[in-house]
């Protein structure tokens, strides 16, 4: 694993460097999305600093919260025939619908004669970290939605959350706070791509890049430059409700338990919340350097297909299987 050292005063020069429109020559046109919706502090945070790096930046988002859709669409236009697009602002527009409908939305209709160089997802209000929150979160499937179905580079960007802050007023303010540092690095991280001087901005072999910032951003200690961990640092199970769930539950006998349940009867379920601490079992993960204050910087290609060999020894295995 590369690592590169990052202090908060070097992140401060990048950003006084990269805000000069013409830092790195002519600004891209770049699609903006979410998952938290169009109203969200990071992605207002996210175009504005763009903009301001000299880039053509379009906001099209979710017209509400839809954190944790992953990659799905909204299947309802095939019963209301339509999902509404609203004109929020000049260049801000609300879909009713995912944020892969945001994406599709933005590339098949608003941008369809001029498809941008470059699809930006988040700031998304807490980090997607390891394989599965990269699967179930909406921040990394409206990236993938651009670059697998499009062709088109995407970056995914999510700050993490402090659980303790969330009973303050407003919640997460450590979240808040991070985002113009934040959004200064993704513009730092687009304008070397740029410099690299690239045709397709990402180097080979990727379609997306995955980046987490931990918080609070004065304890920044550096990148990492990273792989999916095998964990998330966030688990949120479902659990039987009748069983409790300490702390957070005690035992609810509003339902008889899901294991004796009758046929036609039910039984009550809800999520809980834990936490892994490390270490990863997967070598130079990303939820390991989020845990030491790291931003994790993860290239990612998108296909889950286990590989050559994997096909191989599969064929040893079923070839002789007639249909």
């Amino acid at each position: 694993m590369r690592n590169a050292r990052l202090t908060i005063a070097a992140l401060l020069a990048a950003v006084s460097f990269v805000l000069a429109p013409a830092a790195f020559g002519q600004g891209l046109d770049i699609l903006v999305t979410n998952d938290d919706g169009i109203a969200s502090a990071g992605l207002q945070t996210l175009a504005a600093v763009l903009s301001g790096a000299g880039h053509n930046v379009t906001v099209v988002a979710p017209a509400d919260q839809q954190s944790g859709k992953g990659g799905s669409i909204n299947t309802d236009v095939f019963t209301t025939s339509f999902i509404p697009i609203v004109r929020v602002g000049p260049n801000q527009w609300a879909v009713s619908g995912t944020p892969s409908d945001a994406v599709n939305a933005a590339l098949n209709i608003i941008l369809k004669d001029d498809p941008p160089d470059l699809v930006v997802s988040g700031l998304n209000e807490g980090q997607n970290l390891g394989k599965l929150a990269s699967n179930t979160s909406g921040t990394v499937g409206a990236a993938l939605r651009a670059a697998l179905g499009a062709g088109i580079p995407a970056i995914a960007g999510s700050v993490g959350i402090l659980f303790a802050e969330a009973q303050l007023e407003p919640p997460f303010p450590s979240t808040a706070a991070a985002y113009p540092a934040s959004a200064a690095y993704l513009a730092s991280v687009i304008a070397a791509l740029q410099a690299e001087g690239g045709s397709s901005l990402l180097p080979k072999r990727m379609n997306m890049i995955n980046i987490n910032f931990p918080v609070p951003v004065g304890n920044w200690d550096g990148v990492a430059f990273t792989k999916l961990g095998d964990q998330s640092d966030l688990e949120l199970p479902f659990f039987d409700v009748t069983a409790g769930f300490p702390p957070f539950f005690p035992a609810l006998p509003v339902a008889p338990s899901c294991d004796t349940v009758g046929v036609g009867g039910f039984c009550l379920a809800s999520i809980g919340i834990g936490f892994n601490t490390g270490p990863d079992t997967e070598k130079d993960a990303d939820t390991d350097a989020f845990l030491a204050d790291k931003i994790s910087v993860t290239p990612m290609d998108g296909d889950m297909t286990a590989g050559n060999k994997a096909s191989n020894d599969l064929e040893d295995i079923l070839g002789g299987v007639a249909p």
